[in-house]
């Protein structure tokens, strides 16, 4: 595992914090959901009904797809996720918030929230956004296991897209998103620091490759 610190990621991403905590201190939850929302347009529904999916399987299924690479790196993903999911779903449960279906229609009924074609709406668990969770949580990972620093703003866009889109889709409000985005970072910190760097497990270098490569070596 790569000992560094992904400054590439870790600014726009202090950006992306303050900048959404600023929003939420000057403006009311629902008028900053509805601003926050209103850029909509058929390429715009579209995209963000696919991009919100690196915030659920996607990244498992890279994670599998890495094992071919290198345990350690697949690894990482799969425990920072599995954390994140744990702090997600405690969290969601403690606060059994509202999320923007439900909230209007119990204090605005008169706001119809945009639907998006083939996007189910829910009601129940808004606080904090899993979906973005997993995919700053992911996205950190990567950024983490890489040395590019294009890549690194690259995997920030990534996840910061990923938030949005519950935000276009009215599946979250942003103070969920923000929230949900510092679980992901968190959690993938601590794997980080106090897993994958302070043991060796020298055998997660390895990788599904290594298995083919050494039946090859015996046979001949």
């Amino acid at each position: 595992m790569i000992r560094q610190k992904p400054w590439a990621f870790y600014l726009p991403y202090s950006l992306f914090i303050i900048t959404l905590a600023t929003l939420l201190i000057y403006n009311e939850k629902a008028e900053l959901h509805l601003w926050l929302r209103s850029f909509h347009s058929p390429f715009g529904d579209l995209f963000f009904k696919y991009q919100t999916h690196w915030g659920e399987s996607f990244p498992f299924i890279v994670a599998g797809l890495l094992l071919l690479y290198q345990y350690r790196i697949s690894l990482f993903i799969l425990s920072s996720g599995l954390l994140t999911g744990i702090f997600t779903f405690v969290a969601k449960r403690i606060f059994d918030a509202p999320r923007p279906r439900l909230f209007f229609a119990e204090h605005f009924p008169e706001i119809t929230l945009r639907p998006i074609e083939g996007v189910e709406m829910y009601t129940q668990h808004s606080f904090p956004s899993g979906h973005t969770a997993t995919a700053f949580s992911f996205f950190l990972c990567l950024a983490l296991a890489t040395r590019n620093k294009a890549l690194h703003v690259l995997y920030f866009c990534m996840a910061a897209l990923v938030g949005y889109s519950r935000i276009y889709l009215s599946q979250h409000f942003a103070e969920d998103v923000l929230a949900g985005s510092l679980v992901g970072c968190f959690s993938t910190w601590l794997c980080y620091h106090f897993i994958f760097l302070k043991y060796p497990m020298n055998w997660s270098e390895g990788s599904l490759r290594d298995i083919g490569k050494g039946k090859h070596n015996k046979k001949n």
